[in-house]
């Protein structure tokens, strides 16, 4: 549920401190959801070589096979 971000009864410094963390909280989440990806391309590009090594070697064992 959305909240509300300015507080009509407050001070403009209050809802300026208001704005202010949210805006922290919003670049860490930015910043979390960034390593986030960073992880799971790391994780996509280490299966992508370990499934051409498997295939390699598939490959190449059939292929002595025959």
């Amino acid at each position: 549920m959305a909240r509300p971000i300015f507080v009509p009864n407050h001070s403009l410094s209050q809802n300026l401190q208001k704005l202010e963390l949210e805006l922290a909280v919003l670049k860490q989440d930015c910043h979390d959801q960034d390593m986030k990806i960073r992880d799971l391309t790391s994780d996509l590009k280490h299966w992508r070589e370990l499934t051409r090594t498997v295939q390699q070697e598939l490959f190449e064992t059939r292929r002595k096979s025959e």
